[in-house]
């Protein structure tokens, strides 16, 4: 009972012993039941917290009526002093309750596991396609009388139920693993591996199942389990270190061909790069030669207009000169050198005459007469 009810009580009785020593008769009578009923309203008053709920028992039953449990809300509350009787305070809020290690056979190993379990005095209903946790009296009473016999707290029971339904459901998680690793592998070593990294993978797995079964259960109770979460799964120190072993290989694997590929992408990006290198400088042959081609081409044009002019062929006859002129002086300069010109060249004594006409500039040029080359027209093909 709460200190303030203790100096409130005492209060009240200093207060009725002074006017009782005052009063005489039947004031004195009217003064002590008034006294009694005060100090039965203040022993009897109850402040319930808001997160809890407070379970009363009225001659050691909690129904009232047959059907209707005794249950006090959050607020300020009145029972009757030396009848009722506040047994227990359940709490309405998510609890916890750690599970301690036990060592489980799963997948030819024996684990050592711990977990934590999640669990709210509760039903849940349906909302809006949603699961809701809602506490009204009677989760509160099956709580409280539905678990444990003689205890008014239910997480023994609770604790119990979790161990039991652990041991049952990670054999199962474990065969499950067993047959994953079997249709992976072939040999049994190897396979025992795979089948315990799939456990370690599996806690997930544990976990939902574990509190599936066990919803089942805690459904008569007043209780919702919310969560199970393994926080230890250790196989043996020998597995343990053979596991350690194999991702250290597999760690040197990824590594090399990590390396390999790097490598290799190297090697494409040098050929690669020589490729497009090949490329380009065929591009810019060919560009080159189109614009030659372009070039000649726009020259022979301008050539053939030239050519339908009056004159012209004097013109040309100039320019064969001088090209001829030119010839005669490289090959003076390198001696004696016989020319042949194309056989059936018209107006080839004309171009001779011209290229004599020009000798005088090729002597300038040359610093001596190329007296020794002469010009001859080009031999007879065989036929």
């Amino acid at each position: 009972m709460p200190l303030w009810v203790h100096v409130l009580a005492i209060t009240v009785i200093g207060i009725a012993i002074a006017g009782a020593i005052q009063a005489s008769g039947v004031a004195w009578v009217l003064w002590m039941i008034l006294f009694i009923a005060i100090l039965g309203i203040i022993l009897g008053l109850r402040l319930v917290r808001e997160s809890e709920r407070a379970v009363v028992e009225r001659f050691g039953k909690n129904l009232l009526h047959g059907d209707i449990p005794y249950i006090l809300h959050p607020g300020l509350n009145v029972i009757i002093p030396g009848v009722d009787q506040v047994v227990v305070r359940q709490s309405t809020q998510e609890q916890t309750l750690k599970l301690p290690e036990q060592k489980i056979l799963a997948a030819g190993v024996i684990w050592e596991v711990e977990s934590e379990i999640y669990f709210k005095i509760a039903h849940v209903e349906i909302e809006d396609e949603k699961d809701t946790w809602v506490t009204n009296d009677w989760d509160v009473h099956k709580a409280t009388y539905g678990v444990n016999p003689g205890e008014y707290h239910p997480g023994k029971g609770i604790l119990l139920l979790a161990e039991a339904t652990l041991r049952s459901k990670l054999p199962e998680v474990g065969a499950r693993a067993e047959e994953k690793a079997r249709q992976a592998q072939d040999v049994t070593d190897d396979m025992r591996l795979t089948a315990v990294e799939a456990m370690e993978n599996s806690q997930s797995e544990i976990n939902e199942a574990v509190r599936l079964a066990m919803n089942e259960a805690t459904s008569n109770w007043g209780i919702v389990i919310t969560r199970h979460v393994v926080t230890k799964l250790l196989p043996p120190e020998s597995i343990r270190v053979q596991l350690q072993a194999k991702v250290e290989a597999q760690k040197k694997k990824e590594a090399i061909i990590i390396e390999s590929q790097g490598a290799r992408e190297a090697a494409i990006n040098v050929a690669e790069g020589q490729k497009q290198a090949t490329i380009l400088t065929a591009e810019a042959l060919k560009q080159k030669q189109v614009l030659d081609a372009e070039g000649e081409g726009a020259r022979l044009e301008r050539l053939a207009e030239a050519a339908m002019k009056p004159g012209a062929d004097k013109a040309f006859d100039f320019q064969i000169a001088e090209e001829m002129t030119e010839a005669v002086a490289s090959l003076g300069e390198k001696g004696n050198a016989v020319i042949f010109a194309p056989a059936g060249l018209a107006k080839l004594g004309s171009l001779g005459a011209a290229a004599m006409k020009f000798l005088p500039q090729v002597k300038g040029v040359s610093g001596r007469t190329p007296a020794s080359t002469k010009i001859s027209p080009s031999p007879p093909k065989d036929r």
